[in-house]
């Protein structure tokens, strides 16, 4: 499996380091384009972009380490060639640091890219360091070199690389701890050059952006605009012009933003002080589907949940009301027609909840799901294969099991 990855990385690596001199063209229309888009369908609340898809496999990061895996054996290794490295099994912190998978966080955001065939990582040097590096990787991790380095004092809250340009946000706190926040615009191209401040999103008790998402010429923030409540900002890429796209109707708030078909989806609800913390039939909810500068829109009658969708498929997750164990994983076409489901009382697991749905495929292969099982720190992947949709034989397959040794 390793010489595989080293033929792979090979083919690749004039590639991957070439002089970034050359000018590069990028597409300008609002169509995706997977070899040069960010994944507009990986984005999740706390997993975010964890999971990259390349050619011949998956790029997994898991806690401080990142894995690959093969894509027709569903082999898993970490992305390491020294011989006799323990990788995250290693307990001496020194030759921890020195394993080839090693990429800390301080976050539980792992976000990483392909962009023109290259991989990029955000991390930071050390465990608990505050300083984040954008790491551009060779196929195999044998090679490195630093793209970018953010300052000390800042957090990043979300980030994404799309047509060339990484686009960013980060949060620091004053003196007086007030909170600030800014969205960023860096050339991928031209790192050397200063970022470009495109916005300062809002603050409310410390609450600021909740997702963004890059589809097209567009940008979409979700902001909050009280302590409680959201709204959606987009921005032209084209001229950064701004607009907002407030609650429509009797909603008062906006929950969750995404693209289903090359149309903005909108999760739109009420919130008031009597809101219940879990879904219950007192809940008032619409999702709403617009153009993708958000004119025109329309209330679907979809129901409510944790939605996603990718260039053939939509995927909801029922609404958590206490217990996982009570959810459904649904899975539809384009048109939200049901095809199949997956009861999550039928999954064999021992005592875990649901984590994430980790990863909606470029090409609508596979779909992984990240499960908490057991103790904190203990992780257990499963996957099922798109291609089983409508079968009647759709299975969820145990794909590899992880333990986070860096915070036991």
């Amino acid at each position: 499996m390793k010489q595989t990855i080293r033929i792979f990385a090979l083919a690749l690596a004039l590639m991957l380091f070439a002089s970034c001199s050359a000018a590069k063209t990028y597409p300008t229309d609002d169509v995706y384009h997977p070899e040069t888009d960010s994944a507009y369908f990986a984005s999740s609340s706390s997993w975010f972009h964890s999971i990259v898809e390349s050619g011949n496999g998956y790029y997994i990061r898991v806690a401080q380490t990142l894995l690959f895996a093969d894509r027709e054996t569903m082999e898993v290794m970490p992305l390491c060639s020294l011989p006799g490295c323990l990788h995250n099994e290693e307990t001496d912190k020194a030759k921890r640091e020195l394993c080839q998978a090693y990429f800390p966080t301080r976050s539980a955001s792992k976000p990483m890219f392909i962009q023109d065939g290259a991989l990029y990582v955000c991390h930071t040097k050390k465990l608990n360091n505050r300083v984040y590096i954008l790491t551009k990787t060779s196929p195999d991790g044998t090679q490195r070199r630093d793209v970018l380095t953010f300052p000390a004092e800042e957090d990043i809250l979300h980030f994404c690389v799309h047509r060339g340009r990484l686009y960013y946000i980060t949060m620091s706190f004053g003196e007086n701890g007030e909170c600030r926040t800014i969205l960023w615009e860096q050339s991928l191209d031209r790192p050397q050059e200063k970022p470009r401040e495109l916005y300062r999103p809002k603050n409310y008790a410390n609450r600021s952006a909740q997702s963004m998402i890059l589809y097209g010429n567009r940008l979409y923030l979700l902001e909050p605009t009280d302590e409680k409540r959201f709204a959606v900002r987009i921005m032209d890429l084209r001229t950064r012009e701004w607009t907002e796209i407030a609650p429509l109707e009797d909603y008062n708030s906006i929950s969750k933003i995404w693209i289903s078909r090359g149309k903005l989806m909108l999760n739109c609800c009420r919130i008031t002080d009597e809101t219940p913390a879990f879904f219950n039939d007192e809940f008032e909810y619409a999702i709403y589907r617009c153009e993708l500068d958000g004119s025109n829109p329309e209330k679907t009658g979809l129901p409510w949940g944790e939605w996603c969708a990718d260039e053939e498929y939509a995927y909801r997750l029922d609404p958590y009301t206490g217990d996982f164990r009570d959810s459904t994983l649904h899975i539809l076409d384009g048109d939200f027609q049901e095809l199949d489901e997956i009861p999550l009382a039928d999954w064999p697991i021992e005592g875990g909840v649901l984590v994430d749905a980790g990863l909606i495929t470029q090409n609508g292969g596979r779909q992984i799901v990240k499960i908490q099982e057991g103790e904190p720190h203990s992780m257990v992947f499963w996957y099922f294969d798109c291609s089983e949709i409508g079968s009647g034989k759709l299975q969820p397959k145990e794909f590899f099991r992880f333990i986070d040794r860096d915070y036991i």
